[in-house]
C-alpha cells in the first residue's frame, strides 16, 4: 500500500481492520503520570495555548533557566540538547515567505534498495507530516480523528495498524525493575534487529507498559536513536534500517523541541498522545472521555497546524526545506559519555562519570515508577527559571509604581 504526495491517508486505504490495539487500556492520564513522564506547568501552559490560539508562545528573552545537568527539576533527555546552528554562515531560509517550497513528508515502511524495483508485498505508506493522531482512548473518537487526520495528509495509529497488519511489530521502551538501562537498551536493540529480519515492516516504540509503574520509563529518545543506529549498522542485506518504518508512541513528547529531536534521531513517525491529551484538558486531571466533537476538531487541529507550522520552522533555520533531509543539527550539554555515543552527536561536559549517567537514569526512572504506582507524590513542576516573572517588576519600576528596594526584595 503506498500513499503519492497529496492523496489522502483515510480515503486512500481501507484495509481490513487490524486485531492490533494500542492506547486503549482504561488508565487515565493523571497528575501523576503525566509527572512521570516528564511534563512541567511550562510545557502544559505551551500546549494549552497551542490548542486555543492555534500558535506557539514565544519569549522574547531566550532561554533563561538552568542547564538540564544543573536544573533542580526533572529532566527528560530532550531538554540537555541544544539545536546547533551557525547563523552567519547559514542563513535561514525565509519560512514565511517560501513556505509552498516546504516538505515535512515522511515515508514509513520497506524502501526499495536503489536501482531495484519495490516487492509486491511490501508495505510503504506515505504521510504529509510525521504526527499520527489517536494513540489514547480518552482524546476523540476513531472515526473523528481518521476524517480529521485525512484533512492533514495523515492516520491515525490504529489505520497504520490496519496497514501493516501482521507487519508491525510493537516493542516496549520500558525495563524491567531488576534489569540496568544498558541492559534494557541492548535487549531493544535486539528486539527490533530480530523483528526486521522477520519481515516486521513497521516497528512501533511504545511506552505503555510503564503507565502503572511495574516497569522503567526509558526515554523515547534514547531508544529511538538506540533502535536506529542497530538497524543501520547490522550486518545484513539489504540494510535493516530501509526495510523497515519507525513509529513512537510516547507520551513524553511534550513540544515541538521533543518531536524535532525524536524525527532527526530516527522515527518516522510520532504519536504524541499525552501531548493530544493536555491541549483536550484530558491531561493532566484524569479527564473524561465525553468530549465534544468540536472541541476535539478544533483543538486537535489547532495543535497538529501548529506543530507542522513548528517544524518547517525549525528545519528553515538550519536551510533545509524538506524534514526528510533534517540531519543531526544539533548537541547535548552534560550527558555521560555512555549516552552521548548512543546519539552519536556532539557532547560538551560529559565525561565516563560525569553528566547523566546510566546509574543515574535508572534512579531517576525508579523515582517515576514510584511517583505512577502512587507511592509517592507525582504533579507537574514549576519550571526551574532563574527570574520568570522579572519583566513584571520592570516595568513596574519603569512606571513609578515600585520603587528599586522592593524590586530588589523581589528578585534576591
Amino acid at each position: 500500500a503506498v500513499l503519492e504526495p497529496g492523496q489522502s491517508a483515510a480515503t486512500t486505504i481501507q484495509p481490513a481492520a487490524s486485531s492490533q490495539v494500542l492506547g486503549n487500556v482504561e488508565l487515565k492520564l493523571n497528575a501523576a503520570i503525566i509527572s512521570g513522564l516528564g511534563w512541567e506547568r511550562f510545557h502544559l501552559g505551551l500546549i494549552e495555548n497551542m490548542a486555543e490560539t492555534s500558535k506557539e508562545l514565544i519569549g522574547s528573552l531566550g532561554w533563561d533557566g538552568a542547564l538540564a545537568a544543573m536544573s533542580n527539576t526533572r529532566m527528560n533527555i530532550a531538554d540537555y540538547f541544544k539545536e546547533t546552528v551557525a547563523v552567519v554562515t547559514n542563513p535561514a531560509i525565509d519560512r514565511e515567505r517560501e513556505q509552498s517550497q516546504f516538505s515535512t513528508q515522511v515515508i514509513i515502511g520497506a524502501r526499495p534498495e536503489v536501482s531495484k524495483s519495490r516487492h509486491s508485498d511490501d508495505r510503504l505508506v506515505q504521510l504529509q507530516l510525521p504526527i499520527l493522531l489517536g494513540g489514547h482512548a480518552d482524546i476523540g473518537d476513531e472515526s473523528i480523528l481518521r476524517e480529521l487526520a485525512s484533512q492533514f495528509g495523515t492516520m491515525t495509529l490504529q489505520q497504520l495498524l490496519d496497514v501493516f497488519e501482521d507487519r508491525v511489530q510493537v516493542i516496549s521502551m520500558s525495563a524491567a525493575l531488576d534489569e540496568t538501562m544498558e541492559e534494557a537498551i541492548e535487549r531493544i536493540q535486539a528486539e527490533a534487529v530480530n523483528a526486521v529480519i522477520k519481515h516486521a515492516q513497521c516497528l512501533i516504540l511504545d511506552d505503555e507498559d510503564i503507565l502503572e509503574g511495574q516497569r522503567l520509563w526509558i526515554d523515547p529518545l534514547l531508544v529511538t536513536a538506540a533502535v536506529d543506529k542497530a538497524l543501520r549498522i547490522a550486518d545484513f542485506e539489504p540494510n535493516l534500517r530501509r526495510r523497515t518504518g519507525i513509529v513512537v508512541r510516547s507520551g513524553a513528547l511534550r513540544d515541538l523541541h521533543d518531536i524535532a529531536l525524536c524525527v532527526s534521531l530516527g522515527a518516522n513517525a510520532l504519536v504524541p498522545y499525552a501531548l493530544f491529551a493536555v491541549g483536550l484538558g484530558v491531561a493532566p486531571k484524569g479527564g473524561n472521555a465525553d468530549l465534544e466533537v468540536e472541541v476535539v476538531i478544533t483543538a486537535t487541529s489547532n495543535m497538529v497546524k501548529t506543530l507542522k507550522s513548528g517544524i518547517e520552522k525549525i528545519t528553515s533555520t538550519i536551510g533545509c526545506h524538506e524534514l526528510r533531509g533534517y540531519g543531526h543539527s544539533f548537541s547535548s550539554i552534560g550527558l555521560s559519555k555512555g549516552i552521548a555515543s548512543v546519539f552519536g552527536t556532539p557532547n560538551y561536559f560529559g565525561s565516563d562519570g560525569r553528566g547523566l549517567t546510566w546509574g543515574a537514569m535508572k534512579d531517576d526512572s525508579e523515582e517515576r515508577a514510584a511517583e505512577m504506582r502512587g507511592e509517592s507524590r507525582g504533579r507537574p513542576a514549576n519550571p526551574d527559571r532563574f527570574f520568570p516573572k522579572m519583566w513584571k517588576k520592570v516595568e513596574g519600576v519603569a512606571q513609578g509604581e515600585i520603587g528599586l528596594e522592593e524590586y530588589t526584595e523581589h528578585m534576591l
